[in-house]
Formats: structure tokens, C-alpha cells, sequence
């Protein structure tokens, strides 16, 4: 036996078991490291592209994946992708070390693998848009487990112990915390980009007709002391940034009046501010079924208007719904509920369930309990940052309360700012004769009608129009080689769309609104219309016009259709007057102050074929009618229209009595109003015998061309208009008239 030792190949030398075991090749490192931000980026764009599908108006297609507080939950698994990577560091360090971190990050990528694969399953990624980056996502994870697995050279690895893989899982569980704020908070931005970047639903309607305006400082209006701001939630409709550094919050009831009045001074604002402001919506229905702070219904339909619209904003469809509701308080039944969700495109059986579920229902409802803690009963109700406004609240008044409240413009020291708000700068048209506007297949005169000396019809820009009853219209038109227009060809007009029998009940009318609300637009704008009294000049509100160039639809005078109502409203009525007025008088022969008309034809009359308009104060030829001759007998004859409820008629008819005296001339009362014992009884009274003759129709002042009352008219014995007045003429106006030859 030898004491030399023996040659032993190091290739047959087995490796001990106490040797260290060898870093993880930095391929392998490599490779898993790459298939972890190629992770990331998956489930950065996953993200994305599911809140795309579970915010946007594509709900209905499924919401290709689960969300953890509103965070879609392959975003949670972000921070742990960061300790994998963290990690995979420590796998190049030989020894003990590198092998417990090796298995640190094979317990991390196998809790990614097992997380992500199992949202696949359960969130239903197959079968929508996003199955391949879903699965591609779970094959990513699943690749990068399957490599930090691999022998690192002669020796495979061992198993992850506890005390390898419990120190990243508290590294994780730390990281998430942090992570878990600055998520909800991304959420959100990314949630308001979508709502930004994927225009919500909104009508189709009829363009408004392109004014020109310039913002311009008003006087200042008084700004509401500072009280307390309302509470939001989550759920609350809302327009602009959820991080906004003033929000405006609106307690509101659509079905209510001075609600609607608000709500549109909101539509109008909120494109000049909703950069800086967030509008939110909430619901005060005044309707006991659904507001417990309410002892008796006053609209009916409130609360399901309220479900209906938080349903709406639901599916990202708050603005064109309230739109819709806006432009047709009216009609609100279910079947016009789901018809306005089907016009914006809303998935109608999500709709349907919500209306019929309690989500919508415990919205409306907790916005009632808020209305409560704060004493508040009856809407509408807005706050801004503290400063409440109420129904009396004023365009301008809201506009610098919001101004206030942006600090773009200061309290003066009577707490009062100045408003900014649009003015017409738009010229008026040229005075003249006005060419008709092709309307669908017919044509339409551009103004509203006066009369030339003969009385036909005549468009004329700068013209007054002339206060007719629907014979007279009927006439005048036909005279000027027209006729009169019908309610389908005014409304088609004025509305920019023709009109629809929506509830199929044979009245086009009384259902929906098919276009704008007004020649302009949809908005009210004060001033915009000659809708404030006196009755002026056409064309003289350069605003009032449609697109297509008619002018005056919407006040001057309310207009005879053929069909023997009066549409568009007159001077006076405000804000009522617009595309849907109407007014059914008390018969075809009645006329008033504010009783127009303007003339249809099928083929365009030249407007230079027409005669000039009579000036202020001319009067179209007349002649007393049979009936006025069969009154009074042969002779002269002043003839007073009067009403009892006219004072001054009253006067106008006893100074016309004085004047005439005992001479040849008769005077004839002529009664308008409908008490024609009232009146004959007032006649009796007095001491000079008066003749009268009844109508209550207004027929023959019409025939007689009364512009308006008072009005006094003298006629020869061969029944020749030879004077008129505003007021009581004189004995000397009387005999000057009569010996006019």
C-alpha cells in the first residue's frame, strides 16, 4: 500500500453538498426581467382598454376584467411585477443569498401567475377585445415562473423555503399600501381622460343658427354670502374635472319650472367654465314617492324622471339625457323615458334593469336625505363653494357667482361682481323688401307679414307687422299671390326637422320635440327674439334668425296657420315664446294686438313683385261693411272699437260721442268682447243714444283694418275710410275728415 495519493479526475468529482450553489445565469435573468416589463406594459394598456369598456358608452360589451375600488385589478398586481424585479438583482449573487432570493421571486411570479390566470376565468377576458391581451398577460407571468426554475448549472435549485419567499411577500404587502392611494387617485384621472377623449352620447338635432356675440362686462350684481358647501358622492352626474378647484352642486327637480330655468344657465355655463369647475347634479323630486320630506306630490313623474337620468349617467349619458328632458318636460311616460335612452344609443336592456332595479333609486334617494340635513325642501337649490342660489337666481347673477368663485373677478365692497356674458353683435338685416326661404318643398316669406294699401301680404325687413285675424291672413295672402302657411310647414321651419306622431296617437304635436326649441337654438336668451313688449319693426332682433335666414318665428306677433291657431309666441311672452307655442284663440275670427301672420307658397314669389308696405300710421283701404250699413242707416258713420276692460277704449268712444254732437254723423260702437250684455248694458247709461253692433270675433274690425285699440275711424256716406285715430278726435277733426272730398 502506497502513501501517495491518488490522481483523481476533477470531472468525476461529484459536487458536495455544502457547496454554494451558483448565481442564475444572466440569460435566464435577462429573459425573465424583459417578460416583466413586457408585463407591466400589458397590464398598463389591460387597464386602460377596461376602463374604456366598463366607463365609456361601450359598457354593454362586457367588462373584461374585475375591478378592486374602482382599479382594475391587473393594475394591483403592478407593485408586485416591482419586488419581482427587485429581486431578480439578488438571483446573480452566488451562495445562500442569491438562492434565497431566487425564491422569493419564484413565490412572487408564481402568486402573478395564479392572480392573473385566475381574472382570465373569472373576469371573463374570452370572448371579448381583450382576450389576447389578457392571456398573453397570464402566458407572460406563467414563461417568467417557468425560467426562474431552470438548473442553475450542475445544480437545481431548491424550493422556496418560508424564510425565502415571507420577506418578499412583507416587501409586497408594503408596497401595496403606498401603491394602493396613488392607484385610486390614476383611476381617476383615467376615468375623466375616457369621459374627455370619448364623447359621451348627445342628440342629433337640427344646427343652430350662427350668431355672432362678444362676451361683455354687465353691471354688477349682488354674489350670495358665503354659507356651506353641499355634499358629493361618487355616484352624482357631474361635467368638468372630478379635481376641480370649485364645484357647483345643483339640487334640482327637471319637472319643476324654475329647475329647468336653472338647469339651463347651467348648459350655458358649463362650457366656458367645465376646464376649471365640476358641475355636479343632484335630485330634489317634488314628488312624495320617492321624498319622504314631502307631504303631497306635486309632479307626479319626478321621481322616475330622477331614476331615469341617474340610469342615463350610468351608461356616460347624463348630458344628452338631461338635454332631452329639458327639451320636452312633457312627455316623460316610461315609453319616453326608454325612447330617449334609445336616441343616445344606451344599451336599452341596462337601462331597463336600472330603472326597474334600486340602484338608481337609493342614488335619488340619498340626495333627498342630503337636501335634508340641510334644511332644504323645495328645488332648485345650487351651491357654489358655500354661496347658495336659489329659483330667483339670474343668468348673470350665477355667472359672476361663478366668476367669484374661480377668483377671476373681486367682490366689490356692496359684495357685488360683474357679470360677463354674451350680446349680439350681429348687424341687422338690410331694411327692404325680404326674398322667400325655400323650406322643405315650399317656400316661406322671411319676416312676418305687413299689409300694402290694398291689403295683400308684403315682407318687408323694417316693416310693422300687421295685427290681422285668419280671414284677413287668409286674404292678405292671396292677394300677394301666396297662401297661408300650415302648422307642419311653421313648425318644420322653425324647428330645423319636420315634425313626428312619436306616440302614434295622430297629433304631431303634443309628443316629443323633434329639433330646436327656438329659431336659434335651445337655450332662452333674453333679448334675442322681439318677445318683450311693444310689438317693433321686423327684423330688428338680427339673433331671431333660423339657419336657413327666417327671422321673427319666435315673438313679434303669434302667427295664423292655416289650421286656425296662432304659433311661435308674441311680444310679452318671454321666455314662453319659441317653436312650440301655441295658442288656440277663441275663434277664427278673433284678432288682438298681437295677432300676425306670414305667407307659404309652392313655388318662390320675386319680392320685387310686391308692393311697398304702408307707412306708420297708413291704413289699407277699407269700406263698411254690409252689416255696419244695415246698423246705422245712410250717412257718416265714426265707428269706436271698444271692450269693457279697456279704459281708454271707453274714453276714445265718449269723446267720439262729444265730437259728433247732433251732426250728421252716427256713431257706432262696435263690441269685442264676449259680455255683450255687459257692454249693451254700460251703453244704456249713458245720456246720447249710441248704436252698436256685436263682434265678439273681432271679424269686422278686422275686415276694417284695426291696427290695434283704441282706435277711432270715420267714414263718408258712401262707406269711404276718410280719417282714423288713436285717441277721440275733435269736433274740427270730424268736420275737416267728412269734407275731405
Amino acid at each position: 500500500m502506497s502513501d501517495r495519493p491518488s490522481s483523481v479526475s476533477p470531472s468525476s468529482v461529484s459536487p458536495s453538498a455544502d457547496a454554494p450553489p451558483p448565481p442564475l445565469p444572466l440569460a435566464v435573468r435577462a429573459a425573465v426581467g424583459l417578460l416583466l416589463v413586457g408585463s407591466a406594459v400589458a397590464a398598463g394598456g389591460l387597464a386602460r382598454a377596461q376602463l374604456h369598456l366598463a366607463h365609456g358608452p361601450g359598457a354593454a360589451e362586457g367588462a373584461g376584467g374585475l375591478a378592486v375600488s374602482g382599479v382594475p385589478a391587473v393594475v394591483w398586481a403592478t407593485p408586485w411585477q416591482v419586488v419581482a424585479l427587485v429581486l431578480l438583482v439578488g438571483t446573480g449573487v452566488g451562495g445562500a443569498r442569491g438562492e434565497a432570493a431566487r425564491g422569493a421571486v419564484v413565490t412572487v411570479l408564481g402568486l402573478l401567475t395564479a392572480m392573473v390566470g385566475g381574472l382570465g376565468l373569472v373576469g371573463g377576458w374570452s370572448g371579448t377585445g381583450l382576450a389576447a391581451w389578457g392571456w398573453g398577460l397570464a402566458a407572460m407571468h406563467a414563461a417568467a415562473w417557468g425560467l426562474s426554475l431552470l438548473p442553475a448549472g450542475p445544480r437545481r435549485p431548491r424550493w422556496p423555503q418560508v424564510d425565502d419567499w415571507l420577506p418578499a411577500m412583507l416587501v409586497g404587502l408594503t408596497a401595496l399600501m403606498g401603491f394602493g392611494f396613488w392607484a385610486r387617485i390614476v383611476a381617476f384621472q383615467l376615468d375623466q381622460e375616457v369621459e374627455q377623449a370619448q364623447a359621451e352620447p348627445a342628440l342629433s338635432l337640427p344646427a343652430e343658427a350662427a350668431v355672432a356675440t362678444a362676451l361683455r362686462t354687465q353691471y354688477p350684481v349682488s354674489v350670495p354670502p358665503l354659507r356651506s358647501p353641499a355634499p358629493i358622492d361618487d355616484q352624482d352626474p357631474s361635467v368638468g374635472p372630478l379635481d376641480a378647484p370649485v364645484t357647483v352642486v345643483s339640487f334640482l327637480d327637471l319637472q319643476d319650472e324654475a329647475s329647468r330655468r336653472i338647469a339651463w344657465m347651467l348648459v350655458e355655463l358649463e362650457p366656458r367654465y367645465q376646464d376649471r369647475v365640476r358641475f355636479v347634479t343632484k335630485h330634489l323630486p317634488m314628488d312624495a314617492s320617492c321624498n319622504e320630506k314631502r307631504r303631497r306630490t306635486t309632479h307626479p313623474r319626478a321621481c322616475a324622471v330622477a331614476v331615469a337620468l341617474q340610469c342615463a349617467h350610468a351608461q356616460r349619458g347624463f348630458r344628452g339625457y338631461r338635454l332631452n328632458l329639458l327639451r320636452n318636460p312633457h312627455a316623460v311616460e316610461d315609453a319616453d323615458l326608454d325612447a330617449y335612452a334609445a336616441s343616445l344609443g344606451l344599451d336599452p336592456v341596462a337601462f331597463a334593469a336600472c330603472r326597474a332595479g334600486e340602484e338608481g333609486r337609493e342614488a335619488v334617494t340619498a340626495d333627498v336625505e342630503q337636501a335634508g340635513k340641510g334644511t332644504m325642501v323645495d328645488p332648485p337649490l345650487v351651491f357654489v363653494e358655500g354661496r347658495v342660489l336659489d329659483a330667483t337666481a339670474t343668468l348673470a347673477q350665477l355667472e359672476a357667482t361663478l366668476a367669484v368663485a374661480t377668483g377671476e373677478r373681486p367682490l366689490d365692497a356692496d359684495g357685488r361682481a360683474a357679470p360677463l356674458l354674451p350680446v349680439v353683435t350681429q348687424a341687422a338685416e338690410p331694411r327692404g323688401p325680404a326674398a322667400m326661404v325655400p323650406v322643405g318643398g315650399a317656400w316661406m316669406d322671411a319676416v312676418e307679414s305687413a299689409l300694402d294699401p290694398a291689403g295683400g301680404a308684403v315682407a318687408e325687413v323694417g316693416a310693422l307687422p300687421w295685427p290681422i285675424d285668419l280671414d284677413g291672413a287668409r286674404a292678405a295672402c292671396a292677394a300677394a299671390g301666396k297662401r297661408l302657411c300650415t302648422r307642419a310647414e311653421w313648425v318644420a321651419a322653425c324647428q330645423g326637422a319636420p315634425a313626428r306622431d312619436d306616440d302614434g296617437d295622430g297629433d304631431l304635436f303634443e309628443d316629443r320635440r323633434e329639433g330646436r326649441l327656438r329659431p336659434y337654438g335651445d337655450a332662452w336668451r333674453a333679448g334675442w327674439c322681439p318677445d318683450a313688449a311693444p310689438v317693433g319693426p321686423t327684423g330688428v332682433a338680427p339673433a331671431c334668425r333660423t339657419p336657413e335666414g327666417l327671422l321673427d318665428l319666435a315673438g313679434g306677433r303669434a302667427e295664423w296657420v292655416e289650421e286656425g291657431v296662432l304659433l311661435g309666441g308674441a311680444a310679452g311672452d318671454g321666455e314662453r315664446a319659441g317653436c312650440h307655442a301655441v295658442e288656440v284663440p277663441p275663434g277664427p275670427g278673433w284678432r288682438g294686438a298681437n295677432t300676425g301672420f306670414r305667407c307659404c307658397a309652392d313655388a318662390s314669389v320675386p319680392a320685387a313683385a310686391q308692393a311697398s308696405a304702408l307707412a306708420p300710421g297708413e291704413l289699407p283701404a277699407a269700406a263698411l261693411p254690409p252689416q255696419v250699413r244695415a246698423a246705422v242707416g245712410e250717412g257718416a258713420v265714426v265707428l269706436v272699437p271698444w271692450r269693457l276692460d279697456c279704459a281708454p277704449c271707453q274714453q276714445a268712444l265718449i269723446g267720439a260721442v262729444a265730437a259728433a254732437g247732433d251732426g250728421p254723423a252716427r256713431v257706432l260702437a262696435v263690441n269685442l268682447q264676449e259680455d255683450l250684455a255687459g257692454a249693451r248694458e254700460w251703453l244704456a247709461r249713458g245720456q246720447a243714444p249710441i248704436t252698436s253692433v256685436d263682434d265678439p270675433q273681432g271679424r269686422l274690425s278686422g275686415a276694417l283694418g284695426v291696427p290695434e285699440l283704441p282706435w277711432v275711424g270715420a267714414f263718408d256716406a258712401q262707406g269711404r275710410r276718410v280719417g282714423a285715430w288713436r285717441a277721440a278726435p275733435g269736433t274740427e277733426d270730424l268736420e275737416r275728415a267728412f269734407a275731405t272730398p
